[in-house]
């Protein structure tokens, strides 16, 4: 029950920040906790759907400060139609997947090839990320095959981090992420 009350509280958070960049200076980017963030901003209408079509709801009274790296989806990549026809068990598996509990992780030490895993056991909850050619700021690769970049980063939320998305990060049941056998002699 717990953690579907950090999944729930995470991932309604801060996705309307706008320009956010570095948040770690003090700047008006930082929370005190996640329930304060989460009770100050808007702009996270349709993810907060999903977590009410998802019937999460009342465990955000559980809510306490936690370590974690938070992937937060933008309204403007989420309509709707986007979590019809999932049961809420299905609901809460993917939004788990927008959560790294134990780290705080800010832009600077997601680097190419880190393999993060997230509330979403085993390897189909495992998120990769990679630095495209050209590219300013990291995609996360999900086993289920997408690349969604990260926008906004760094938002600071009590002891979490928060970065926002521009997608909705499904789990799969790839497991390309796995480091390859070592060669035979």
């Amino acid at each position: 029950m717990r953690t579907f009350a950090l999944v729930l509280a995470l991932l309604a958070v801060g996705a309307s920040v706008a320009d956010a960049q570095d948040a770690t200076d003090g700047s008006k980017y930082q929370w005190d906790n996640l329930v304060d963030l989460l009770d100050s901003k808007n702009g996270t209408t349709e993810i907060w759907q999903l977590v009410q079509s998802a019937g999460l709801v009342d465990t955000l009274d559980e809510l306490t400060n936690s370590t974690a790296t938070v992937f937060i989806p933008l309204d403007e990549s989420l309509d709707a139609t986007t979590g019809a026809g999932l049961d809420a068990a299905a609901l809460a598996k993917i939004l788990s997947y927008h959560v790294v509990p134990g780290e705080a992780l800010t832009l600077d030490q997601l680097t190419d090839g880190l393999i993060l895993q997230t509330l979403v056991d085993g390897p189909e909850g495992e998120l990769r990320v990679s630095f495209p050619a050209g590219s300013k700021k990291p995609f996360l690769e999900t086993t289920s095959g997408e690349k969604i970049q990260i926008y906004q980063y760094n938002i600071v939320a009590g002891d979490a981090i928060v970065h926002t998305i521009k997608g909705l990060l499904v789990p799969g049941t790839s497991t390309t992420f796995a480091p390859a056998p070592a060669p035979s002699s």
